[in-house]
């Protein structure tokens, strides 16, 4: 029966006790009554004498106390042992006989089979052994007799060895379960943390690349309203697209986090690299110059790294629109053998060629190497005058490439 794992401290430490089982009730009847019928016949010779004398009540109270201790020969053999010696000691000198060949064979098991401490099965099993058996070499006539008891003697012993082998690997499955279990928590709580942490930044993404074309749009309408109301009306339109679009994104993202499976519930696919062009109309239309190239044979990625560089994508634009001066805004994407390159380059604004800072040096260029570093990927920023550019590069992974029919 396994045992209960009591957990206090960074090991689990494994009861060895067994559990109060009928099988181990009923063993430990047999063993009191095995040692009961011992103990009288060694007991009853001396009382029928009439000899009564301080040697022998001694030896009846050890008795009894032997007796005693047998419901704590598994929590504490030492105390049994100690007691059969001194029963078994006090028996042979009251009555002449050789009471400890057959008493303190039942105290050595129980030290080999239950004892913890390895010092106790090293060194007192043995010696107690060597001196059992040299008495009976001693004191012995029979050639036969010492034999057949020193081979019992140690087939007890042995036996006791198999039934300590038996309980250490019983407690090496308890502990490696509790470590099992405690592995599988810490996975678990890692991938909810590592979904979190990318439900973040696909939140942070969105958020930020629309509240920016929100805010230019604003800033647009603001400074036409009076003059263009037509225009102005048309900016706050976008305004309204645009939150209306990022909120039906968000509440996808979020859906993910409602769904027991994982997924959404709407089973909308994730953008991947055939939505920038979208996402590149989308900003042209509201008002910034931004331009998509595509220069190789386009070709698709997993859908964990596509969903990776759309987002780099994203962030770059959104940095874009936030720093630069709006005059020119060039995605240029690129499919080759190795793997897939995007660049987003853009004009900075003179405002911020003369901070100290380059732009999107903070949480979001974090965010975009992190996205980048799952899927073997690279993130390069580069600012020369008033030039910026973000580049995220992406291999292209053989098992990618076979799914296409080629060669890697």
């Amino acid at each position: 029966m396994i045992q209960d794992v009591k957990e206090t401290g960074p090991r689990a430490e494994v009861d060895l006790s067994p559990a109060p089982g009928w099988t181990a009730r009923m063993v430990d009847v047999l063993f009191y009554l095995g040692l009961a019928g011992l103990l009288t016949i060694y007991l009853f010779p001396l009382v029928e004498q009439g000899e009564i004398n301080p040697l022998t009540v001694a030896a009846g109270v050890a008795s009894v106390a032997s007796l005693l201790a047998v419901h704590l020969r598994r929590r504490r053999p030492m105390l049994l042992f100690f007691l059969l010696l001194v029963a078994s000691t006090l028996l042979t000198l009251a009555g002449d006989v050789p009471a400890s060949l057959f008493l303190l064979p039942a105290g050595l098991f129980c030290l080999e089979a239950y004892d913890r401490r390895k010092w106790v099965r090293r060194w007192v099993v043995p010696l107690v052994v060597v001196a059992l058996i040299f008495w009976l070499l001693f004191t012995s006539a029979q050639v036969a007799f010492t034999v057949i008891a020193s081979v019992t003697l140690l087939s007890v012993v042995g036996w006791a060895r198999g039934i300590r082998a038996q309980r250490q690997y019983r407690e090496s499955l308890v502990e490696r379960l509790a470590v099992a279990e405690r592995e599988r928590d810490l996975r678990t709580a890692q991938a909810v943390a590592a979904e979190r942490a990318r439900i973040a930044r696909d939140i942070h993404d969105l958020v930020s690349h629309s509240l920016a074309v929100v805010a230019v749009q604003a800033a647009g309408a603001e400074r036409i309203a009076d003059r263009d109301p037509a225009m102005a009306k048309e900016a706050l339109g976008v305004i309204s697209r645009t939150a209306r679009d990022a909120l039906a994104e968000m509440r996808g993202m979020l859906e993910v986090l409602r769904t027991p499976g994982g997924e959404s519930a709407t089973d909308a696919p994730s953008p991947g690299l055939s939505d920038l062009a979208a996402m590149v109309d989308g900003l042209a239309e509201r008002g910034v110059p931004a331009r998509l190239e595509v220069v190789g044979e386009p070709y698709e990625l997993a859908q964990g790294a596509e969903l990776a560089l759309y987002r780099v994508v994203q962030e770059a634009l959104t940095n874009a629109v936030k720093h630069g001066d709006q005059s020119d805004v060039r995605v240029v994407v690129g499919y080759t053998h190795d793997g897939v390159q995007a660049t987003v380059a853009n004009r900075v604004a003179e405002t911020e060629t003369t901070a100290t800072a380059v732009p999107g040096s903070g949480s979001g260029q974090l965010g975009m190497r992190e996205r980048l570093a799952i899927y073997g990927g690279t993130l390069a920023i580069e600012q020369t005058g008033g030039d910026y550019s973000v580049t995220a590069r992406l291999p292209r992974h053989d098992s990618t490439a076979r799914s296409k029919g080629e060669q890697p």
